[in-house]
């Protein structure tokens, strides 16, 4: 069907974008970085360690863009960590963080306030 010699009517292309990041659908995955540990369960005391977290909407669609800045991340132990994180414009980003004393330590990943989950979409 035309109209005013445009084509209008079906079939009619349409991109679908995915809705914003949800912290019950992100997750947090080991970085493939070389180290023989996995991160996210233990670090060498003295080596940076890194892993990565996936954005993901409430409907399981991965976000491809960065841009995210709600993130916040707190480990504590016998040494208070500070981390870090770079936005890899991608829908990834990588945190870091830099463990100096060895122990037990509590790692908190939130995005927006909310708790995201480890390795839930691995």
């Amino acid at each position: 069907v035309k109209l005013a010699g445009t084509t209008v009517g079906s079939p009619h292309k349409v991109y679908l974008h995915p809705f914003k990041a949800s912290h019950v659908t992100s997750y947090a995955y080991d970085d493939p970085d070389g180290h023989s540990s996995n991160e996210l369960e233990a670090a060498v005391a003295g080596r940076p360690a890194s892993f990565l977290v996936q954005s993901v909407d409430p409907y399981g669609n991965i976000l491809a863009n960065g841009g995210l800045t709600a993130w916040s991340l707190d480990i504590s132990g016998p040494e208070p960590i500070v981390g870090s994180y770079e936005d890899l414009s991608n829908g990834a980003y990588r945190f870091s963080y830099h463990p100096q004393i060895p122990g037990r330590y509590t790692m908190t990943l939130t995005l927006g306030g909310q708790p995201i989950c480890f390795y839930g979409g691995k």
